[in-house]
């Protein structure tokens, strides 16, 4: 039987863990929206330790200090380190979809990740059923941001909130995940977040801008 009270609080850092994907739809300014990711990697980190306490589960504690170490301060501060001040203080101005009808798309895919959820959560299975939708929620919201933001940079922080929410997906339903495999998945995530804050660069360089339309240009 879960504690009522651990129940209450992972539902919190839950909700919060919703909200600074939704937060990041709204954000226009770059540098804000690598700041809800290192928030949002933050309440992951907190939601993994919970989970480890509730089950008991070593793994999840590393799983906890890897995500707090990588995603909360290592990505946001390479991504900061080598993305030029100039585009990350920039205001995005242009979006594929407005604000309002982004959130709205958003709130839809949310209430999609509840209710499909429900087809794969065993019954009896609190934590499963509290963290599965929510994680889902975040993949969609994630993979949304990719596809109705113009910039590069929003669109790099999308991808990475999508996989986010594939962690806290895993978290309830695989947290036996191998030691070895947890310490490449990081890794990978780290060097790929490298390589994307050089691609932006080296874009930003080519058209002097980080809009992905103006990747055509290139082929010139």
């Amino acid at each position: 039987m879960v504690d009522p009270v651990f129940l209450r609080v992972l539902g919190i850092c839950g909700a919060l863990f919703l909200l600074t994907a939704l937060a990041i739809l709204t954000a226009r300014q770059m540098r804000g929206c690598i700041r809800l990711y290192a928030g949002q990697s933050f309440l992951l980190a907190v939601l993994a330790a919970l989970v480890g306490f509730l089950t008991g589960s070593a793994h999840l504690y590393l799983v906890a200090a890897l995500t707090l170490l990588v995603k909360t301060l290592l990505i946001p501060y390479l991504l900061g380190w080598v993305i030029h001040d100039t585009i990350l203080e920039k205001r995005e101005i242009e979006f594929v979809v407005n604000i309002p009808g982004s959130l709205f798309i958003s709130g839809l895919l949310a209430a999609l990740a509840f209710f499909a959820s429900k087809a794969v959560v065993f019954p009896g299975d609190v934590l499963t059923k509290l963290l599965l939708p929510l994680g889902t929620a975040v993949t969609l919201i994630g993979l949304y941001v990719m596809v109705s933001r113009k910039e590069a940079v929003p669109q790099v922080t999308g991808l990475l909130v999508a996989e986010n929410g594939v962690l806290l997906a895993a978290v309830p339903t695989a947290f036996g995940l191998p030691l070895i495999a947890e310490f490449g998945l990081f890794f990978d995530l780290l060097v790929g977040a490298l390589l994307m804050g050089v691609l932006v660069m080296r874009v930003h360089r080519q058209t002097e801008s980080t809009a992905v339309h103006e990747l055509c240009q290139l082929k010139e």
